[in-house]
């Protein structure tokens, strides 16, 4: 899933958002940030938002996946990024995205969660830790790659 959502959201719809977004009063940083906060609101709309917490944390996914490609100018740090964090939620931590799935999907641990929701529930506040750890490791890899944060897709 994680390639092919990639393509979508990132390689078809935030690249072409760029473009379209690009104009003499949006300068190119200006259509790169709104090619990412439109690609991830569209990714969060698509994954059938529910709650606002799963809402707000596919956008912030979306966020860190968006940045990360115009960072980089390439699929495979978001698609790597994309494909660990479904792996790890769905399969390591035993939280699978789809309810009912997490009582059959082969899984590392299958461990048993207390605590409200907001807490430990897949799109709780421990899963939006790790996130913000793959953001802030994503952030690393791109400073070290390229030298900077500046985009490569503008």
């Amino acid at each position: 899933m994680a390639f092919w959502e990639e393509l979508v959201y990132r390689g078809l719809i935030l690249t072409n958002a760029v473009e379209g977004l690009r104009s003499r009063w949006l300068s190119d940083r200006g259509a790169a940030v709104a090619g990412v906060v439109a690609s991830s609101l569209i990714f969060s709309l698509g994954h059938f938002p529910g709650t606002l917490e799963k809402f707000g944390f596919r956008v912030m996914l979306g966020l860190l996946l968006g940045a990360a490609y115009v960072w980089t100018d390439s699929l495979a740090l978001p698609i790597g990024v994309h494909f660990l964090i479904n792996f790890g939620i769905n399969n390591i931590y035993g939280l699978a995205n789809f309810g009912e799935a997490a009582e059959v999907l082969p899984m590392l641990v299958r461990p048993t969660f207390t605590g409200p929701a907001q807490f430990v529930g897949v799109y709780g506040a421990v899963n939006g830790a790790a996130v913000l750890c793959v953001a802030a490791l994503t952030v690393g890899y791109v400073a070290l790659r390229n030298g900077d944060l500046g985009s490569r897709l503008v």
